[in-house]
């Protein structure tokens, strides 16, 4: 903490950091830095002053917080779509690079990938996942790999895997591992590293024809949905040892994925059934359940709220307590029918894979 406040050299000061986009009705803390003529951070002399201003040309003076350190910040609420400036002022000078803009969005943000075999493109698309860093995780099946790539649509890292194994899912870890599951002629789970090592592979003798995993949060046991002719949820820890298995009602199911309190979701024709997490039957988020029908579903996620979210070969749709509406996400009628995966960011930022376009489309609510 600094005891003296001093001159400042404005042309060395700087303000925020990298905001692409901001969700309407979600809010961002800007930094502001004071500097001097060898920019190093120095308590300002002079008021640090900030000037919001609207899409709609409306202004406001925005509340500058003091660290004591140099360092300030001003938060930005994202209240009207469209592009927000601020100004900053020393004094009556402003500092380099203004205006400066951001971006409030809603609906959909940005589309990444087309087919094809180099980075951020695909062959046949099918789940997705989010890691610890934030980043996407997608089956990239008919490439034979896994492609990790940031909100911007940059490819991080590739992780080829055997030419034989053709990714249709993919659960992550807390260490980032990433625990893969192939197509009906990849029985078995891989799991591989962040370094693009396989560690293990596990399942053969138990998983015939494998259409989806996850992990559940309460226990950490793993949950393959497996079909032959019955179908049944395939229980592993983490260490690869089998644990048991879970029959379900009915023999269509496309996805699983579990909720913060361990309770089992599957897609399966046109509904959402739910289970505990050792398979005793609970309840329906039904095709015909009012006000608003699902149309059916193809893949699950939840938020950190705890909100499902439904894709459908229509819609992506947001679900509350025991499958209550929420509201519509977004509508890909007659654009991109077939999802084949869904996942939601930490900022709330929803994200889905179309198998059919080969290509992600981030959307915010």
């Amino acid at each position: 903490m600094f005891s003296t406040k001093q001159s400042v050299c404005v042309s060395q000061c700087t303000f925020g950091k990298s905001v692409e986009y901001l969700a309407k009705g979600q809010s961002v803390d800007l930094p502001i830095f004071t500097k001097d003529c060898m920019g190093r951070h120095i308590v300002s002399e002079h008021e640090v002053k900030a000037i919001h201003i609207k899409p709609d040309g409306s202004q406001k003076q925005m509340e500058v917080t003091d660290n004591d350190d140099g360092t300030y910040y001003v938060t930005l609420l994202g209240d009207i779509q469209g592009k927000h400036e601020i100004r900053v002022m020393i004094g009556d000078a402003p500092i380099p690079g203004q205006p400066f803009t951001v971006e409030v969005v809603k609906g959909l943000v940005r589309t990444i990938g087309q087919k094809g075999d180099g980075e951020s493109q695909f062959n046949s698309i099918c789940g997705i996942a989010i890691n610890k860093n934030g980043d996407i995780v997608a089956a990239d099946k008919d490439n034979n790999r896994l492609q990790i790539i940031d909100i911007t649509g940059k490819c991080k890292k590739i992780i080829l895997l055997e030419r034989h194994f053709k990714p249709i899912d993919v659960a992550v870890l807390n260490d980032n591992t990433y625990m893969v599951i192939g197509d009906r002629r990849s029985s078995g789970i891989v799991v591989v590293n962040q370094n693009k090592n396989t560690v293990s592979f596990f399942g053969k003798n138990e998983l015939e024809q494998a259409k989806s995993i996850t992990i559940c949060p309460v226990t950490g046991l793993v949950y393959v949905l497996n079909k032959n002719i019955n179908v049944f949820v395939k229980v592993f820890t983490q260490e690869c040892e089998f644990v048991k298995s879970m029959k379900l009602k009915r023999s269509t199911p496309s996805c699983i994925r579990l909720d913060s309190r361990g309770l089992l979701y599957v897609c399966v024709a046109r509904d959402v059934e739910v289970y505990d997490r050792d398979g005793v039957f609970l309840y329906t988020i039904s095709y015909s359940s009012k006000p608003v029908q699902l149309n059916y579903p193809k893949c699950l996620a939840f938020d950190k709220y705890g909100y499902l979210y439904i894709a459908s070969e229509q819609e992506v749709r947001k679900y509350g307590c025991k499958g209550r509406f929420v509201y519509l996400v977004h509508t890909h009628a007659n654009e991109m029918n077939e999802p084949t995966g869904i996942a939601v960011l930490h900022d709330l930022t929803v994200v889905a894979a179309y198998n059919k376009n080969n290509c992600i489309k981030l959307f915010v609510e």
